[in-house]
């Protein structure tokens, strides 16, 4: 269970995604509010089931939910954002998701998880979520064909926990962040 989800997508000033629509297209909340991430080994697929989407609102119990499918082959950038703390530190906010090619970003607060390790929901924090996604979003971009041999290199190493300091928040860079 994820305690918040925030996605933001590329798409027409009348809610449409891109190449549906003749109109300017913009960055736009397409959604936001608490519900399911599920990371697979070629996606991140989120269930945003109370809250509030381009669609109207949205609520379990009413039947009205938003699914969210993140291909692990477009993402780009992992990023633990964090803020300082008032007397001292710095506090996690939520790990970013993130992709220019198609513009899209989706933003965890992750709570809890349930996995193959566990009988019963066990607290997450936000380090370990960013990490299965870095992990399995590295071992899609590792399996492609005609991979050189520099850029295996730099995904091994983003996969075993490379990452660069923005400020405060740390960066796993999935591609090439000097080309």
């Amino acid at each position: 269970m994820s305690q918040f989800i925030r996605v933001v997508m590329v798409m027409s000033e009348d809610g449409l995604p891109v190449g549906r629509s003749t109109k300017p297209y913009g960055m736009k909340q397409l959604c936001t509010g608490a519900g399911e991430v599920l990371i697979t080994s070629e996606r991140v697929l989120t269930v945003v089931a109370i809250g509030e989407s381009l669609l109207g609102d949205l609520d379990e119990t009413r039947g009205a939910a938003l699914v969210v499918e993140f291909p692990h082959a477009r993402v780009e950038t992992v990023e633990l954002a964090r803020k300082r703390k008032i007397f001292g530190g710095v506090k996690d906010k939520h790990v970013r998701i993130a992709a220019t090619t198609t513009p899209a970003v989706l933003d965890l607060e992750p709570a809890y998880v349930l996995d193959s390790n566990s009988a019963s929901p066990r607290k997450v924090d936000y380090v370990a979520c960013a990490d299965a996604v870095v992990r399995s979003a590295c071992a899609v971009r590792l399996s492609r064909d005609g991979l050189v041999a520099s850029e295996r290199s730099r995904l091994e190493r983003v996969s075993d926990g490379a990452r660069d300091a923005d400020g405060d928040d740390i960066v796993a860079w999935l591609i090439d962040a000097n080309s």
